[in-house]
């Protein structure tokens, strides 16, 4: 896992054991939140305290930190050559729409400098994270049906080296 790295009040630091209270609290207000405004599914694991510590053990998990206070998560997976997954990220909710989330992908970019592509998903219905992900230089590249085949996934990757 890559060291920090800081861009003015706000960087990413990796995500330790004592962390973990904090952080399943913070993912629980934001797809609390998400689900209560936008009816949002809820994903996986989002409000289990063991679900982050499994992530945690296998996965490069980040403490987003915004004037020195921890206000969300981003978790990483390396796949194969040089590809890059990002298994969720999340801020509370007080601090979305700030353009912090777009600083949090730029600062993974950076943690991952040979990254040469980055993919994710998001439920099909998450209208607001679509945009979010297409205004940051993702595409949509195909549709999967999610494991529990309950809906649709949109797969968006972003090439970073060509």
């Amino acid at each position: 896992m890559p060291d920090k790295l800081t861009e003015s009040s706000l960087c990413l630091l990796p995500l330790e054991i004592k962390d973990l209270p904090l952080l399943t609290q913070l993912s629980k207000e934001c797809f609390d939140f998400d689900k209560h405004y936008f009816k949002y599914d809820t994903p996986s694991g989002y409000d289990h305290i063991l679900w982050h510590k499994k992530m945690l053990e296998t996965g490069s998990y980040y403490k987003i930190i915004y004037n020195k206070q921890m206000i969300g998560g981003i978790l990483i997976f390396s796949c194969l050559n040089q590809v890059y997954n990002i298994g969720r990220i999340f801020l509370s909710p007080g601090f979305q729409n700030r353009g912090i989330g777009k600083k949090v992908l730029l600062l993974v970019e950076k943690l991952y400098p040979d990254a040469q592509k980055w993919v994710l998903d998001t439920p099909e219905w998450a209208l607001k994270n679509q945009n979010f992900y297409e205004k940051n230089g993702y595409s949509k590249t195909r549709i999967i049906l999610a494991k529990d085949q309950s809906h649709k996934l949109l797969i968006y990757e972003k090439k970073v080296k060509f």
